[in-house]
C-alpha cells in the first residue's frame, strides 16, 4: 500500500455523486476517513480501518479511478540542477554500482545518457537507496511497460520505495505479479477488440471484476448486454452490469441469460429487435464455442502429446505478449512451430486442419454484432430486415 498521502480531488455534490456511481461501500468508507484526517496516508488509513491490503488497494484504486482523489507517490519537484558534472563522473568513475546502473540504462534506452537523465538516475540511487539489483529490475519493468525515461524511472521508483519494493525478492515478485496481471488485462481488452495496455482506471476496473471472479465468459456476456443496451462502449455500464451480476450470484452466461429472459417487470420495455437479434448471435457462438471446448477435451483425453502442445501453446503466447522486438520475432517462431506441431497431430487422428477453428457466420465482428463501439454490417443488415 502507498505510504504517501492520497490527496482528495473531489468534495460537496460533485464528491457524493461519484461515490454514488461507484456503487462500493468500502471506497465511500475510505474517503470519508482521509477527508476527517487530511494529513495521514493512504497506508494509515487502511491501518485504522483493519483492512487487509487486497481490500484497502481496492478502495484506493477506486478513488483514483472516479477522480476523487490523486496519488501522493511523486517524486519531489527537481530544481534546474541538482548535480554539478563533476560530481556525475565521480559518481559513475568511483561507484561501480552505479556505473553499472548507468551502462545497463544506456543498453536498454539504445544511446548514450544526457546530463539530466544522470542526475535523475544518481537522484534516486542516492534519496532512495535502491539497491543495484532492484534498480535493474525497475529500468527493465518500464522498458517493458513501453514507458522507459528517466522521469518515468524517478516516479515509479518513488512508488517501488513506498510500497517497501525495497529488495530483490521482493521487486521480483511484483513483476510477477504485474506480468500475470497484465496478461489477464490484456485477454480481456482483446473480448472488445483492443491491443493496448489499460489505462490505470481501466485497470481499477478490472481489478475488480478479477477479484470477484467474474469469468472471462462472463465479461464478453456483459459485453454483449452493454453493447445490445445503449449501442456503445462504456466502462461504467459495464461494471454495473457485471457487478450487478455478481451481487445476485450470476456466474456463467447462461444463467445471465435465464435472468435476463424473465417476465419483464410491470412498466418495463419488451426486447427491442437489436437486442433479440445480438441474444440469437450469442447464443449462436456460445453454441460454436460449446462445440469446439468438446473438440479439444476429445483431443486431450486422445492425446497426451495434444495436451502438452496446447500448454506450450499457452505458455508461448504469454511469453509473446511481454515480450519486444527480437524476443517477440523468436516466440511467434516458436508458436508457428507448435500450431505446424499440432496440425499434424490432428492429421495423425483423422481429423481435418481446420476441426479446432471457430468459423463465425460474420468474420468482420465474429458474430457480436459490433466492431468496437461500430454496429457491424451482419447487425445493420438483420436490422433491416426486422423492420421490413
Amino acid at each position: 500500500m502507498n505510504q504517501d498521502r492520497m490527496l482528495l480531488r473531489a468534495e460537496g455534490r460533485e464528491a457524493q455523486e461519484k461515490l454514488l456511481q461507484s456503487g462500493d461501500g468500502d471506497a465511500a468508507l475510505l474517503y470519508a476517513y482521509l477527508a476527517l484526517h487530511p494529513a495521514c496516508t493512504a497506508a494509515e488509513a487502511a491501518a485504522a480501518l483493519k483492512w487487509e491490503e487486497p481490500r484497502a488497494g481496492r478502495a484506493r484504486g477506486l478513488l483514483l479511478a472516479y477522480g476523487l482523489a490523486s496519488d501522493g507517490s511523486e517524486p519531489p519537484p527537481r530544481g534546474e540542477s541538482v548535480y554539478h558534472p563533476a560530481e556525475l563522473v565521480a559518481a559513475r568513475e568511483g561507484d561501480p554500482g552505479f556505473n553499472g546502473l548507468c551502462n545497463f540504462m544506456e543498453a536498454a534506452l539504445g544511446r548514450v545518457l544526457r546530463k539530466g537523465e544522470m542526475e535523475i538516475l544518481l537522484g534516486v540511487y542516492e534519496t532512495l537507496n535502491l539497491t543495484p539489483d532492484v534498480m535493474v529490475l525497475l529500468i527493465s519493468f518500464c522498458r517493458e511497460e513501453g514507458m522507459l525515461s528517466a522521469r518515468n524511472l524517478e516516479k515509479w521508483a518513488y512508488r517501488w520505495h513506498d510500497q517497501g519494493l525495497t529488495t530483490y525478492a521482493s521487486a521480483e515478485a511484483f513483476l510477477e505479479e504485474w506480468r500475470l496481471r497484465n496478461d489477464r488485462y490484456g485477454r480481456i481488452l482483446r473480448l472488445f477488440g483492443h491491443e493496448r495496455r489499460p489505462s490505470d482506471a481501466e485497470r481499477t476496473y478490472m481489478d475488480e471484476w478479477l477479484h470477484r471472479g467474474i469469468t472471462l465468459e462472463l465479461i464478453r456476456a456483459g459485453y454483449d448486454e452493454m453493447t445490445a443496451s445503449i449501442g456503445r462502449f462504456n466502462w461504467a455500464y459495464l461494471n454495473k452490469i457485471l457487478l450487478n451480476w455478481a451481487a445476485e450470484g450470476v456466474k456463467t452466461p447462461q444463467q445471465a441469460k435465464a435472468r435476463d429472459r424473465r417476465a419483464p417487470a410491470p412498466g418495463q420495455k419488451p426486447e427491442s429487435a437489436e437486442h433479440m437479434i445480438l441474444r440469437r448471435m450469442n447464443e449462436r457462438r456460445e453454441a460454436r464455442e460449446k462445440l469446439l471446448s468438446a473438440r479439444f477435451e476429445e483431443l486431450r483425453r486422445l492425446s497426451p502429446e495434444f495436451a502438452e502442445n496446447e500448454k506450450e501453446l499457452r505458455l508461448c503466447a504469454s511469453r509473446a505478449a511481454r515480450s519486444q522486438g527480437g524476443e517477440r520475432a523468436e516466440a511467434e517462431r516458436a508458436r508457428e512451430a507448435l500450431l505446424q506441431k499440432r496440425t499434424g497431430l490432428l492429421r495423425a487422428y483423422g481429423k481435418p486442419d481446420d476441426w479446432l477453428e471457430n468459423k463465425p457466420d460474420c468474420p468482420l465482428c465474429g458474430d457480436r454484432g459490433y466492431i468496437g463501439t461500430q454496429k457491424c454490417e451482419c447487425l445493420l443488415r438483420a436490422l433491416a430486415q426486422a423492420q421490413s
